[in-house]
């Protein structure tokens, strides 16, 4: 049974940032990619504590109003610039050794290089928690990003993590633009959306 429609969607406000938080932990704990970067169980969260609060100030991010899933947009025309110093990169390694860092920039590094250059949303993340899958949720999330790429005209990208995920990104109207393949790991798909006329 569906428990979503895109009318229970809503802006995260501050209130939800710890929400928000665990529900992304939750959906990306068994994420090919995040594993691949460290099978340390506390990596995935540290990697939302550290961006969340880079994501929110631009009022794209979004929650269901079930608490059960949420999406990190960027805004056309801004970057995920997270600001890392000497002591974050020494408590990294103490944490999740030194090889985590060395696949963090490489990937990094790829995911760049095939960002495109055009003026578009950028979906960093979206997921639900374990009892929301399959019942809408996502959907719902999705549907109401595309539906501001639409009104705006803009286009809408993504890189695709994990396989299962191509039969809702591809609803949306999302098609795979290249793959990209981590040494000795996975692949993740990035994915371009044109806004419907």
């Amino acid at each position: 049974m569906t428990i979503a429609t895109d009318s229970s969607v809503r802006p995260v406000v501050t209130e939800d940032t710890e929400t928000m938080h665990t529900i992304l932990c939750e959906a990306f704990a068994e994420d090919p990619v995040m594993n691949w970067l460290s099978d340390k169980p506390l990596f995935v969260p540290s990697i939302f504590h550290s961006i969340i609060p880079y994501v929110l100030p631009y009022d794209s991010c979004q929650i269901h109003s079930s608490g059960l899933g949420a999406t990190a947009w960027m805004p056309p025309g801004n970057t995920m610039d997270v600001p890392i110093g000497l002591a974050d990169i020494l408590k990294a390694c103490w944490q999740f050794g030194p090889g985590h860092l060395f696949r963090l920039n490489k990937l990094q590094t790829l995911i760049e290089r095939e960002h495109p250059k055009e003026l578009h949303y950028y979906l960093f993340a979206i997921g639900t928690r374990y009892d929301a899958q399959g019942k809408g949720v996502g959907s719902s999330l999705l549907q109401s990003g595309v539906n501001r790429c639409d009104r705006e005209g803009m286009p809408a990208y993504l890189e695709n993590s994990n396989p299962r995920n191509f039969p809702l990104y591809k609803r949306y109207g999302f098609k795979v633009i290249t793959e990209i393949k981590l040494p000795d790991g996975p692949s993740l798909w990035p994915m371009w959306r044109e806004p419907a006329t």
